[in-house]
């Protein structure tokens, strides 16, 4: 009963906001959870909210704000919103941030040579994009695109040693990634492909689940590990050796599925408010929703017949 169920489940993302308490930082299940930012949960929605993911932490000032993707129905667009709080109790209404003609996701906020930047998923519009922050953080204003040519998703940037490195995956088609990493300039242009680029074309490493983290020892890259299914899993690897012309990693260890997030996820983002150390995550779970039922019932209809 339980796998004739399933084949009728969508699955979805939610987000979760927690404090950390303990080691090490990747321990998902010590987070104290503050906010929770959920997928809809009324099964007779037309139009439901299936993702609420890519979640993104920065903190300016004393505020503490909070970057992620929405995307109604499985073949919607995903459009970025924030929402902030000043204690980690009361957040503010969420507000839409940017929203294009194209898919948008992964709102990587960063602050770079004094200004704040973000740079989103955009590979369905073929291209990396970078975007400047308003002064209230409540919208933002194209700048230039980075890196033309390919779908690439879900891309960060790493200043390590005076040099300007951009991760990135290139979506190759038939759920494969290509993990590759870019070189640029002090004005972020000017980019050319590492030499080590691409340093992997497995599943199970070579997209990438956040900014590049540092615990004050090691520098990690977050990857998500798609090699089940899109948002099984989330691993850590150290970055061993970058220069200009090397790259190493090691595996470090297994974020999700954990004991508490079983179904898996695929984002992690961490920063210190208010000397607290705050996580974010996005988790995976799946849902009843009666007009997608109804849609692959009549898609395996249409295929018996």
């Amino acid at each position: 009963m339980g796998d004739f169920i399933s084949k009728f489940q969508t699955p979805v993302f939610n987000i979760c906001v927690g404090i950390l308490e303990g080691e090490p930082i990747f321990n998902l299940d010590d987070l104290k959870i503050e906010k929770l930012i959920l997928s809809s949960k009324n099964f007779l929605a037309l139009n439901p909210i299936v993702i609420e993911a890519d979640p993104f932490l920065f903190v300016k000032d004393d505020t503490l704000y909070l970057f992620y993707e929405e995307q109604r129905g499985n073949k919607g667009k995903g459009i970025l919103k924030m929402t902030s709080t000043q204690d980690l109790k009361t957040w503010t209404t969420d507000v839409v941030i940017l929203e294009e003609p194209f898919h948008l996701s992964y709102p990587n906020v960063f602050e770079y040579d004094g200004r704040i930047y973000m740079m989103p998923e955009s590979g369905h519009n073929n291209d990396i994009r970078l975007y400047e922050m308003a002064e209230d953080m409540r919208s933002c204003r194209f700048v230039k695109s980075l890196i033309e040519g390919a779908n690439f998703v879900d891309s960060t940037i790493f200043r390590h040693d005076n040099v300007n490195y951009l991760f990135t995956s290139v979506y190759k088609g038939n759920s494969q990634y290509e993990a590759r990493i870019y070189i640029g300039d002090d004005n972020l242009d000017n980019w050319h492909q590492h030499p080590q680029s691409p340093f992997s074309i497995q599943n199970k490493d070579a997209r990438c689940g956040g900014s590049i983290i540092n615990d004050g020892r090691t520098f990690y890259r977050i990857a998500q590990d798609c090699s089940g299914n899109y948002g099984g899993g989330l691993n850590a690897y150290s970055i061993d050796e970058l220069t200009t012309v090397s790259y190493k990693e090691t595996f470090s260890c297994k974020l999700m599925p954990s004991r508490i997030y079983r179904n898996g996820g695929h984002q992690f983002s961490i920063v210190k408010f208010r000397d607290k150390l705050v996580v974010t995550i996005d988790y995976l779970t799946k849902s009843i929703f009666v007009k997608d039922m109804v849609a692959r019932l009549c898609s395996k209809l249409t295929l018996n017949n």
